[in-house]
């Protein structure tokens, strides 16, 4: 029971077998296969570009710091956000006199750069960094890690295969890590098989 519109010039399928999601979820996760967003207007959901509607979607925040100063922080997050997708969407702007930064990011990314903004309030800041193993069932660890090693932040991120275990270990900050994670489920597919029955009498 939504209204959903469509413009003229969008075309495209996509394939999806989902469980256990919102509507919501299944709909923005079928438009994003296809550089597609959604915006609500009074009830009525339009559908385009994926930049405009992040655009369009985007929430202001202001963080104050005691220890930080604004600046370096800035330059710290500018570099962060470049690498979290969706590029033009996320804003840092600093005001030295009231050491403050003003961040502009989308509805859904804006708690998780706020929390990266308030974890960067230290006399030198920072950056939070995780490491994970992602395991593997049919790609071969040693292509995966030198895809992944084309998306580690610099002088942070680091990638590590263990061939026996067949799983790839990753440091970085968080929201690499999950673009590592996103990008090894789209890699770790079982190639096409034939299969051939022979009967030898």
């Amino acid at each position: 029971d939504i209204n959903v519109i469509a413009g003229t010039a969008l075309d495209g399928s996509v394939t999806a077998n989902l469980r256990n999601v919102t509507l919501r979820q299944a709909i923005d996760t079928a438009l994003r296969m296809n550089n597609l967003g959604m915006i609500e207007e009074e009830g009525i959901y339009r559908i385009v570009p994926v930049e405009d509607a992040d655009m369009v979607n985007r929430v202001n925040e202001i963080v104050n710091f005691k220890n930080a100063k604004a600046d370096d922080v800035a330059k710290l997050l500018t570099d962060v956000t470049r690498t979290m997708g969706g590029r033009g969407t996320f804003t840092v702007t600093a005001d030295k006199s009231a050491n403050l930064v003003v961040l502009s990011a989308p509805k859904h990314r804006i708690d998780e750069v706020v929390a990266l903004a308030r974890s960067l309030d230290q006399e030198k800041p920072k950056l939070p960094v995780v490491t994970e193993a992602i395991p593997l069932s049919y790609a071969d660890p040693k292509e995966v890690v030198t895809t992944l090693q084309t998306m580690l932040s610099k002088d942070i991120g680091k990638v590590s295969m263990d061939d026996r275990a067949r799983q790839v270990v990753i440091t970085d900050i968080p929201a690499v890590v999950e673009q590592a994670k996103d990008l090894v489920k789209s890699l770790d597919m079982p190639v096409k098989q034939v299969a051939i029955e022979t009967m030898v009498v």
